[in-house]
């Protein structure tokens, strides 16, 4: 199977969304942009847009959280892009305080830096002597402590979307005429999905109107998510069926292939998540799963966000103190339903 030659979704049982159908696709994007956590999701996704451009250049985009990615994240990144004749990018959002305050009384910010990782490795202090790099730094020197929460994900706005919309407006010239945005959003992944999230959307932030001086026809950025109504075991086996491995960290966290690919699961009983090794909505047992299986590449993680909680007074996730956490849950043990042949 050649690295643009990719097998189907495995979706035949289920009626393609119509929502899907409705978008304004190119027959042929200039670009195809894969924004990608290193999980499945994004993977899946990314392998279903080559298999429905086999012959339009990807990138696979990657927006660093340094102190949070797990160390295995650029190697399955680059296993991804192997597979679909993409080229990685990797950036870095750095931000510097403005010194004005905002309405909330949270310092304000800036965009200071779109970090070359590829180019330069993680930013670090040297590099950037007054930045803020770091989404744990990111929470003391800009929010007055206070951690991301489910209802306000400052996390995800600073360090992905305003990253990547920096990133696409100083690109435009190179993303050509009809590019693409894909990602891995799901409804399943959890309650109120469904009515926040679109199968496809236009890029706002990033649209010119015609007559614009660089982009005398316009610019916009279509923004599809085509798994969006896909089940976790779905995605996992579209992957698996695509010959790419699942990243170490959910085996990590407890998963194995079997769970992962189990068909009578409820994911939103709980599943391991990829991107921060920390993230607020880990399940604290994962977080211990983790701990004991891969101690050297938790360990940092969590003795970091440990310090920040000693420094701020707050604890990183909503349920309470990262220690008190793990303390009170076992590593996680998936049951397989069985299915026996009818007699």
């Amino acid at each position: 199977m050649s690295a643009c030659s990719l097998p189907a979704p495995p979706l035949r049982e289920l009626p393609p969304h119509p929502s899907l159908g409705s978008a304004p696709l190119p027959a042929r994007p200039s670009v195809i942009i894969g924004s990608s956590s290193g999980g499945n999701d994004s993977h899946a996704a990314v392998l279903w847009a080559r298999w429905r451009w086999p012959e339009t250049p990807i990138i696979i985009w990657h927006a660093l959280l340094d102190e949070m990615d797990w160390e295995q994240t650029p190697a399955a990144l680059d296993a991804l892009a192997n597979r679909v004749g993409g080229l990685r990018v990797t950036v870095q959002a750095v931000y510097r305080r403005t010194g004005n305050l905002t309405p909330t009384g949270n310092h304000g910010v800036t965009l200071a830096a779109i970090h070359d990782v590829d180019a330069l490795g993680p930013a670090t202090a040297a590099q950037y002597p007054d930045g803020i790099r770091t989404l744990l730094d990111f929470a003391m020197a800009a929010r007055n402590g206070q951690p991301p929460t489910a209802r306000i994900r400052w996390c995800t706005h600073y360090f992905k979307i305003a990253l990547f919309d920096a990133w696409a407006r100083r690109n435009r010239t190179l993303l050509g005429e009809w590019p693409l945005l894909i990602t891995g959003e799901r409804w399943r992944e959890s309650l109120g999905r469904e009515r926040r999230l679109t199968t496809w959307e236009w890029r706002d932030a990033l649209s010119l109107q015609p007559g614009h001086a660089e982009h005398p026809a316009g610019w916009r950025l279509l923004w599809l998510r085509p798994v969006i109504d896909w089940a976790w075991h779905q995605i996992n086996a579209y992957v698996h069926a695509c010959g790419l491995p699942f990243h170490p960290g959910y085996a990590a966290q407890g998963e194995t292939q079997e769970t992962m690919l189990d068909p009578h699961r409820d994911e939103r009983q709980g599943r391991a998540r990829l991107s921060c090794r920390c993230c607020i909505f880990t399940h604290p047992r994962h977080l211990a799963a983790a701990l004991q299986e891969d101690p050297a590449a938790m360990a940092p993680a969590i003795a970091r966000v440990r310090a920040y909680e000693q420094a701020s007074g707050f604890s990183w996730q909503q349920r309470g103190p990262i220690d008190e956490l793990m303390a009170a849950e076992p590593a996680p043990r998936y049951r397989q339903q069985l299915l026996l042949p009818a007699e």
